[in-house]
């Protein structure tokens, strides 16, 4: 002890080590505040070049980054013995770890665990916005401490530090036991391996348990994390953990990276456990397509909105994530298993989750026995992604559309709770038979363009339930179909139920209570 390194700091104790080193305290010459110098160990100087510049630049980059709840790095270099080194901060509180090992096996209260992490996601996100990957987010790098007003801060410490346990060859990027994502294992570090290691930090606070605590040994955890299939269930060690908590944690630790939540929305979700009886912020559909053809558009509908568009070709990973998606956009050109296997599979296994069935262009689709009111084509359809997108951005419910009545109201549904609601206006026998029975002819009339069937009793009967309630719009768009089809020059003739379709949504909305015509609107698959 004593010695001085990185030209003005003078070694005092050892605070102890780690993967990538000993820690020291020290303190600045001159200044005589205390500091925390980070040596790294002897092996780390073997590390070719790359690996330091790597080291140095991340270090660098970390310093022009300013928040309460980073470390301050006060400067980094080498060793009189030419090894990585680097002074930051000193502390004055207790690790993650320490924290988490005092509370001998129980959970961390709500309130505390819900500050501690909204402040942790605050800074990875920031950091992240920065290109930063930390790589080794563990209860050790996690500090504890307090403000002026004795309220709880959150910081975030060592930066870069993970680049110098690289191999040259950079086929493996270093991680702590436990807590590496999988895909470090094969050099693929990105932003989501933090977020896994996050949900490994949130395991502990929301369980009481390490994540994969019996497992002891580094290299049988490493090989248990890299093999990882679906996440661990935190009801196997937690019974009584609450289902926002559980369903977040899932989610963190999926071993497909894009399929965890960003740090935006694990926020909401923190914060969302103090608000009782607050539903789950859903802002991220999931997109079931066996060769990717409907990613591409689904991603322009819903960028508008913020709604992340996540795609499988495997259905499976749309059940193993339930109740983590606002809705299931399922190809209608998948085959093994078709588009009407998954759709009701989804139905039964995730009943609150929506459905839908989606196809592009004007060609044929085989839509068995897939509800009406599932089905969208595009691009006539958009319409209806717009609606799901306003609803995801606006955190509304939505009911699963396979199963909401069409002739439910939402009449009052916008009223305060403590205004004393009416009873709904009566409906015209004529509005009923248009409500009712529009599905089910829309649905007729498709069936009988796809096989080549004539189509003149589902267009007069549509065009008749149109002139009775006074719908101008459909009543043309079918008369036209009906014609242009009899004499065979219309091309795209499927088109024409689309637009019919979405013209008997729009005047079942115009008509809606608040327009104060006495007429409630069918629900439709977005409705509020």
């Amino acid at each position: 002890m004593g010695n001085i390194e990185l030209e003005s700091f003078r070694l005092v104790r050892v605070l102890g080590e780690g993967a990538f080193g000993a820690a020291y305290l020290a303190e600045q010459l001159g200044t005589e505040r205390l500091a925390v110098v980070k040596i790294a160990h002897a092996e780390s100087g073997t590390a070719g070049p790359y690996l330091k510049q790597r080291f140095a630049a991340e270090v660098r980059a970390a310093t022009r980054i300013r928040h309460p709840g980073l470390c301050t790095v006060y400067t980094f270099g080498e060793t009189s013995d030419h090894l990585p080194a680097i002074a930051m901060e000193y502390i004055d509180g207790e690790t993650l770890r320490s924290r988490l090992v005092r509370l001998q096996g129980r959970p961390m209260p709500t309130r505390e665990l819900v500050d501690a992490f909204v402040q942790l996601a605050t800074v990875l996100e920031l950091v992240h916005g920065h290109k930063i990957v930390h790589r080794d987010v563990t209860p050790n790098n996690v500090m504890l401490t307090m403000d002026h007003d004795g309220k709880l801060v959150v910081k975030l410490v060592d930066f870069g530090i993970a680049r110098l346990t690289e191999r040259a060859s950079g086929e493996f990027v270093a991680g702590t036991p436990g807590y590496a994502a999988p895909e470090q294992f094969s050099g693929n570090a990105t932003s989501a391996s933090d977020v896994f290691s996050f949900g490994a930090l949130l395991w502990w606070a929301a369980t009481g348990r390490e994540l994969l605590e019996e497992i002891r040994e580094p290299e049988r955890l490493f090989h248990a994390v890299q093999n990882l299939e679906q996440a661990p269930d935190p009801k196997d060690v937690c019974p009584d953990i609450s289902p926002a908590l559980d369903r977040l944690l899932r989610n963190l630790l999926d071993p497909v990276p894009s399929f965890r939540p960003t740090l935006e929305e694990v926020r909401e979700e923190l914060e969302l456990l103090l608000v009782p009886g607050a539903q789950s912020v859903k802002r991220r559909v999931l997109v079931i397509d066996d060769d990717g053809s409907l990613v591409g558009p689904l991603k322009s509908a819903f960028s508008p909105f913020g709604v992340r568009v996540l795609s499988t070709a495997d259905p499976r990973l749309a059940s193993r994530q339930d109740g983590s998606f606002g809705a299931f956009l399922i190809g209608a050109h998948i085959k093994t298993p078709s588009a009407a296997t998954t759709f009701h599979h989804l139905a039964q296994v995730c009943p609150d989750t929506p459905a839908f069935v989606v196809a592009t262009g004007t060609g044929v689709v085989a839509w068995d026995d897939i509800p009406f009111e599932a089905r969208i084509r595009l691009p006539g359809g958009a319409y209806r992604l717009n609606d799901l997108g306003e609803q995801l951005r606006d955190r509304r419910t939505m009911a699963p559309p396979a199963f909401a009545s069409h002739l439910e109201t939402r009449a009052t549904m916008d009223a305060p709770t403590s205004v004393p609601r009416s009873a709904p206006p009566r409906r015209s026998e004529e509005w009923n038979r248009w409500v009712g029975a529009m599905p089910n002819l829309l649905l007729e009339l498709e069936g009988a363009l796809s096989d080549g069937s004539d189509i003149t009793t589902p267009c007069h009967a549509i065009e008749s339930l149109a002139r009775d309630v006074g719908v101008r719009e459909v009543e043309t768009l079918c008369h036209t179909l009906r014609v242009l089809h009899g004499s065979g020059d219309l091309a795209s003739p499927l088109t024409f139920v689309t637009d019919i379709e979405a013209a008997f949504v729009r005047a079942t909305r115009d008509r809606a209570p608040s327009s104060g015509s006495g007429v409630r609107t069918p629900r439709t698959p977005f409705s509020p």
